[in-house]
């Protein structure tokens, strides 16, 4: 498997054998998540379900529960309790809200560990010391920081995922702000000195006491080499995060005495509302709730992020959504044919060709995670198998089939239930009526049956396959 990696501007090939370490940046659990958020985790998640074919994985993913913006939000939110507590009731339940969405959104919350940033504060402050220790940290009046300059001399480089010129930084040009603009190179804040109506953390360093908390950019170097160690396998993220998050994050991991802290950086892009990246700051944001509210489902847009490539930019609208409803429902129908399946029947599925099938969709998957071509293997398979059945002796192999295309897309086709024993019953009483030529009672259980969401397609011999209208 290769992912092209942001780090080296190359193709980085996945070592077979080895067991996989891979870090995600998370949510910062301030308000509901937009679904430009979400495309980054579904990324993620697939990624990691592809890794999985190949070899063991381990899946990490920070939850950011305490930086500018979830201070900022709690104060608003709860100004008459004390600021610690305030900060979780916001965080907690926004973190529940998130765990709602990504699992609406088939993303397999059992295969990740799921780690706050609020329970690793000593894991940062250890690395803070290591940073100082080193002389390329030094404390200041409101807090302390990184030096760009003792960086640079020390040897490391600082521009991997910038073209700004870094060198002329010292330690007069700092920045304390958690995100900043793109074109600054200034020293920026390891941990944060206390300000006032602000939750903090005593944090003992070179004999006095600095009470605060860390700066964002700490939180995911700790909490990543606690759980992955140096030079994990890969870190994925949006691309927005490339500068200065993850820059910063391979700053601090050097300094603290480290190796590279990890080998692929995978970097999905934008998804665009009217040509413009989707934000909360600019107000042109979409949320799971807001696709919910026009119609369609959370797993609607899955298979919209599957329709493109991660790293190319997509524009969502009503319109691209309902194609990727289409597509799903008809994915979906495919699927549900392992519950109509006939014992002797001209019309049957050629169940060698999902082989082939199964070895395209994982040739595409491998090749720098190409959903787009694996999805459309599967449509052209679905398409060709039109009216065609599954039969008893195969439905072993078509569920096999389904169940790893689920574990590889998240699209859970093999989740959907079976009709009910009443809904057969009119099934069986509408094929007696045909036989009869009662074509009067025939329509009045089709309309019937599509009132309570089935629809029918009816083929040669009196034979019919359903599909959830």
């Amino acid at each position: 498997m290769k992912l092209y990696n942001s780090l080296t501007r190359d193709y980085y090939s996945v070592p077979v054998g080895e067991h996989i370490k891979m870090y995600s940046c998370g949510p910062t659990v301030y308000d509901t998540v937009h679904v430009g958020n979400l495309f980054a985790f579904i990324v993620a998640d697939t990624m990691r379900r592809v890794l999985a074919t190949v070899g063991s994985v381990t899946h990490v993913m920070n939850i950011t529960d305490i930086d500018d913006k979830t201070i900022t939000r709690s104060v608003e939110l709860y100004p008459d309790i004390a600021p610690e507590d305030a900060l979780s009731k916001l965080t907690s339940q926004m973190s529940m809200q998130f765990m709602a969405d990504i699992e609406a959104v088939g993303i397999d919350t059992s295969s990740i560990e799921f780690i706050a940033a609020t329970n690793y504060i000593p894991h940062m402050q250890n690395m803070i010391r290591k940073i100082v220790d080193a002389g390329i940290g030094y404390i200041a009046d409101d807090g302390i920081y990184l030096s760009l300059s003792a960086y640079t001399q020390k040897g490391f480089d600082y521009g991997h995922f910038s073209t700004i010129e870094q060198s002329g930084a010292d330690a007069h040009s700092r920045i304390n702000s958690d995100e900043y603009d793109k074109d600054s190179a200034q020293d920026f804040a390891l941990w944060k000195a206390q300000k006032e109506g602000e939750p903090a953390w005593d944090f003992t360093i070179n004999g006095q006491n600095i009470p605060g908390r860390p700066g964002w950019h700490i939180e995911c170097s700790a909490m990543a080499f606690e759980h992955l160690g140096e030079n994990f396998h890969i870190h994925t993220g949006g691309v927005d995060l490339q500068f200065p998050h993850h820059e910063n994050e391979i700053a601090q991991a050097r300094a603290a005495g480290n190796n590279n802290l990890a080998q692929c950086f995978a970097h999905n892009s934008h998804i665009l509302v009217d040509g413009q990246k989707m934000s909360k700051s600019k107000g042109n944001f979409w949320t799971l709730q807001s696709i919910i509210g026009q119609g369609f489902e959370a797993l609607d847009f899955r298979m919209f992020t599957l329709l493109g490539h991660y790293r190319s930019q997509r524009n969502i609208d009503n319109a691209t959504l309902q194609q990727a409803k289409t597509i799903r429902k008809q994915l979906q129908a495919f699927a549900d044919k392992r519950y109509q399946t006939l014992t002797d029947t001209s019309q049957t599925m050629d169940i060698d060709r999902l082989k082939v099938v199964r070895t395209n969709i994982t040739k595409e998957l491998s090749s720098d995670m190409n959903t787009a071509g694996a999805v459309s293997y599967l449509q052209q398979f679905v398409k060709e198998s039109g009216n065609q059945f599954v039969t008893t002796h195969d439905y072993d192999a078509f569920t096999a089939f389904l169940q790893h295309i689920d574990s590889l897309l998240g699209l859970n086709l093999c989740s959907s239930q079976d009709i009910t024993d009443d809904q057969k019953n009119d099934l069986d009483k509408r094929t007696e009526a045909l036989r009869a030529k009662n074509y009067v009672a025939a329509d009045a259980l089709r309309d019937s049956l599509l009132h309570e969401g089935i629809e029918l397609l009816d083929l040669p011999n009196n034979n019919y396959l359903w599909r959830r209208a």
